[in-house]
């Protein structure tokens, strides 16, 4: 006869600060689909539940109520002897009631667990639950959530989300925190519609900076110097932008959508939610940034190619029609097209945009070369280009061709950025 195997005895131990709570939710979210049996039985007998505000997330309280509970832990202590806490519910409920409250029925809260149920299970699965003797407590946000009003007529900002990956934006709002979660809300302005068009995260709060080079081209007025900026991570959701019509009449109880002035105000976190969920049209949603300090920019490098290739076949294009025998020279040269009709030589500089296109960037070697090769120079500016997915890859359509010929890149605004250069108004 075999002898039972022996298992060193687990110590169970419950929660006693809400960050253990929190990382326990969040464990239980990102392993529930892995250990799906123990994951639907717990569901079916738990009548106590936690929700967790900030990521929108329920767990039941049995799991999350002892110290660094995992589905593997709870397997040992479900099958085997445990020592230090009682391994029962009342346990853990009573040890999570002792930080956040006693448990109470809540319609809004089983409406919302019925659709997280939903969403990520069987919906046959929980026939026969009953739903009448669930009670909740919640785990209050830790985070606050922003709504930012902006001006189209001063910056293109949906323009601007397509393209990069975070932007800085002018506020004065020392209360917006590293980790906060924001919209932005495009307002009404010659007769464009108003919603939703960026989710983001604030990776970086209240600093004194200048508006990043790439971010000026979707400007549409003066850019200001250094003044108080946030820095948010864009978050691309497919259900973007979320207008304001009757089909999302409930946009119009956001109190940035009922404002008569103003660019900051406070959103809701289940606005936040419910916002997002829209957005995100049941696609898993993209992964958070880790929160991080300091300075730097991204672009969306996918995005730029996409944009530069498509304004150099515009302006190749353009030569070509005008009978210049054209050649490519971008990979080699400080200027990107090369141009030859019997003696005339044009070296061309290209740049494409989706924005506006008032101003654009030139690097060192660019401008040298302009200064030197005055006589031959010319610029093209192919600008509201515009970026869908096709098939899963990037593609770019549409744009206006701007042809400056000849060209003086002393004749225009040139700030030392890099470079930034605004072309004389023809």
């Amino acid at each position: 006869m075999d002898e039972p195997q022996k298992h060193n005895v687990m110590k169970l131990e419950v929660i006693n600060s809400l960050d253990q709570l929190r990382e326990n939710i969040r464990l239980f979210n990102r392993d529930a689909d892995d250990h799906l049996s123990r994951t639907l039985n717990l569901i079916r007998s738990t009548k106590y539940w936690v929700f967790d505000e900030d990521n929108n997330e329920f767990a039941p309280s049995k799991f999350v109520g002892f110290q660094k509970m995992s589905f593997d832990r709870y397997e040992i202590a479900h099958k085997f002897q445990t020592s230090g806490a009682s391994f029962d519910g009342s346990t853990t409920r009573f040890a999570i009631a002792r930080l956040l409250g006693d448990y109470q029925q809540d319609a809004d809260l089983m409406d919302k667990l019925n659709q997280w149920l939903t969403k990520r299970f069987d919906t046959g699965t929980f026939d026969g639950v009953k739903q009448s003797k669930w009670k909740f407590t919640r785990l209050i946000s830790t985070r606050n959530y922003w709504a930012i009003a902006c001006n189209p007529n001063r910056y293109t900002g949906w323009e601007a989300s397509q393209i990069l990956d975070e932007i800085a934006w002018e506020i004065n709002q020392s209360k917006i925190q590293l980790g906060d979660r924001l919209i932005v809300w495009q307002t009404m302005a010659d007769g464009k519609e108003r919603g939703v068009i960026i989710v983001g995260e604030v990776i970086a709060g209240t600093q004194l900076i200048e508006s990043p080079t790439e971010e000026r081209q979707f400007w549409l007025d003066k850019v200001i110097g250094k003044t108080e900026r946030i820095r948010f991570h864009v978050i691309r959701l497919p259900g973007l932008p979320i207008w304001l019509n009757e089909r999302n009449a409930w946009l119009s109880e956001l109190a940035v959508a009922r404002a008569r002035g103003g660019t900051v105000f406070t959103l809701q976190p289940h606005q936040w939610h419910q916002i997002v969920n829209q957005a995100s049209q049941g696609e898993p949603l993209p992964p958070y940034k880790n929160h991080r300090g300091g300075q730097g920019y991204a672009v969306n490098t996918e995005a730029k190619k996409a944009t530069e290739e498509y304004a150099q076949k515009k302006a190749i294009a353009y030569f070509e029609d005008k009978n210049y025998q054209v050649t490519d020279v971008s990979k080699n040269h400080p200027y990107d097209i090369h141009c030859q009709k019997d003696k005339e030589e044009l070296h061309v500089e290209v740049k494409g945009t989706t924005g506006a296109g008032k101003s654009v960037i030139l690097t060192r070697n660019e401008v040298a070369h302009a200064r030197e090769n005055k006589q031959r120079m010319a610029l093209v500016i192919v600008n509201c280009i515009d970026l869908n997915l096709d098939d899963g890859k990037l593609k770019a359509s549409g744009g206006v061709v701007h042809v400056y010929n000849p060209w003086d890149v002393d004749d225009g605004d040139l700030s030392a950025l890099q470079y930034q250069y605004e072309p004389p108004i023809n």
